[in-house]
């Protein structure tokens, strides 16, 4: 028995998601086919899209001459991959360091928010940024009551 050939616009592996992003090779072999005069039914069939994805492609190569995917709008990440494992380990080994310690020890400058946006991240739920402000017996009595 002969073995399976894969289709021009089949892809190489398997490991691509719905509603994933297209590579620029997967773009260009959409654009040459559709230039070779198949349909756009039969190359969205081929290449495992759908057919607004092949429209939108040609759409994008019409408007831009790129095959390249658009910056994403938003604020750039403050830390990068390796700061967050930083941020992680240090707040692991000192949960009980107040947000001024962690932009010290750190060499950092992201607000109270942001770190803390991350430590929840992290599922630390025994981490305090703050120390507790000791009660007076007067405070105490009336806090209970």
């Amino acid at each position: 028995m002969a073995p399976k050939r894969q289709s021009f616009l089949s892809e190489i592996s398997g490991n691509r998601g719905a509603h994933c992003e297209l590579s620029e090779a997967q773009r260009a072999a959409i654009l040459t086919a559709r230039d070779l005069g198949k349909s756009v039914r039969h190359v969205a069939a081929e290449a495992r899209v759908d057919t607004t994805t092949v429209t939108q492609t040609q759409k994008r190569w019409q408007t831009t001459h790129t095959l390249k995917s658009s910056p994403r709008s938003g604020r750039p990440s403050i830390f990068s991959d390796r700061g967050i494992r930083r941020l992680k380990i240090y707040i692991r080994r000192n949960p009980r360091a107040t947000y001024n310690e962690i932009r010290e020890d750190l060499s950092i400058s992201a607000s109270d928010s942001i770190l803390l946006r991350y430590i929840r991240q992290f599922y630390v739920d025994y981490w305090q940024a703050v120390k507790q402000i000791p009660l007076s017996e007067e405070d105490e009595k009336d806090r209970y009551q």
